[in-house]
């Protein structure tokens, strides 16, 4: 399956083919498809990953890596942290070695916490926090890097403004942004309860109105009969596997929730979500302890060819999905094998929407 470049619809709209991208749906009867257990990609205490599709056959994991607390009665997952990432440049089959974004003072040092990735004006951005252990939001700072070469390096450390009327205005967990609204380069990033957003390039941002359920949300853009909107769409974590919520939330010259649905997708943890293109999108849910992948054709309001990921394998906790260029799924999860840091290694698998739909 070849990436195709955006469709006639959003360009009448006005947005670019640079701006989010489409892939080709088979128009042959399905076969099997392959599905690709990449396995451990690395052993260290892991916890947040999220993954974005690059230029090419490039892909970039982003995540931190946790110590144990030394604050007397700290929260566990509060203690000092690093982020790092991974890159691939085979569509996901072999990962290069795990790079600092931020490095902490060993145990004693500072927590990096929730990285974000997104894509501007053809690089790779990452956004994350740093703050004291055992933090409270308002004691988080915003960093970010940029990367010339898909996150193979990293340049110097910016700290961005983010306008916020509440304290949860900080990019949310393990997540990725997308861009839009070409005449503005407007960027979105997943935020604590709310979205982020920028019009400068993201040297400046301000934080939505709170609407989610849980401080853990994830992003996309949503499509009206297959042509990009001024809207996302915004799923979250509900902390159960029955009850799924998901939030149409509009981006424009203005911002409201416009309306949250329930639907049958809960997840026992933050889950992963993209898009395969106009038409579909991916998520990847946490249920009693095995990971999910299932997709939708109709933005969002059902679920279906759901299929089990991790069968043989420990228990799984957090995980993202990106599509590569080829059409390729990807998922990065951690597994539950966790530390006194509550963080665990990671692992990839790979499939293709023939395996998926099969």
């Amino acid at each position: 399956m070849d990436r195709r470049t955006l469709i006639v619809g959003a360009a009448a709209l006005g947005f670019s083919a640079a701006t989010v991208a489409t892939r080709a749906r088979p128009a042959a009867a399905r076969t099997a498809g392959f599905f690709d257990d990449v396995g451990q990609i690395s052993a260290g205490n892991h916890m947040l990953p999220a993954i974005i599709a690059n230029t090419g056959t490039s892909l970039t994991i982003a995540a931190q890596v946790r110590y144990t607390t030394t604050v007397p009665g700290g929260h566990h997952e509060k203690g000092a942290a690093d982020i790092v990432t991974f890159h691939s440049t085979d569509n996901g089959q072999t990962w290069g070695p795990m790079r600092y974004v931020y490095q902490t003072a060993g145990p004693s040092g500072q927590c990096g916490y929730a990285p974000v990735l997104y894509r501007n004006d053809g690089d790779l951005v990452i956004m994350y926090a740093v703050g004291p252990q055992n933090w409270s939001t308002d004691q988080l700072t915003v960093h970010q890097r940029r990367s010339t070469d898909d996150g193979d390096t990293w340049g110097p450390v910016t700290t961005p403004t983010i306008t916020s009327a509440h304290t949860n205005g900080l990019p949310s967990n393990g997540g990725k942004g997308f861009t839009f609204l070409p005449g503005t380069g407007r960027i979105v990033v997943p935020g604590r309860a709310c979205l982020l957003y920028s019009d400068d390039g993201g040297a400046s941002w301000t934080a939505t109105p709170e609407f989610a359920g849980t401080v853990e949300t994830k992003a996309q853009p949503y499509f009206i009969d297959g042509a990009i909107s001024r809207t996302a769409l915004v799923p979250w974590r509900t902390g159960n596997t029955t009850d799924g919520r998901i939030g149409k939330i509009r981006i424009a010259d203005f911002y409201s929730n416009n309306g949250t649905v329930q639907h049958s997708f809960g997840a026992s943890n933050n889950l992963g979500f993209d898009r395969y293109d106009n038409q579909t999108l991916i998520m990847t849910v946490t249920r009693s302890g095995q990971l999910y992948v299932r997709r939708s054709v109709d933005e969002g309001q059902t679920w279906i060819d759901e299929k089990l990921i991790t069968g043989s394998a420990p228990s799984v906790r957090y995980s993202d999905v990106a599509v590569a260029k080829d059409g390729t799924i990807v998922v990065v999860y951690m597994t539950n094998e966790t530390s006194a840091s509550n963080g665990a290694p990671l692992h990839v698998v790979r499939f293709d929407m023939d395996w998926l739909t099969s």
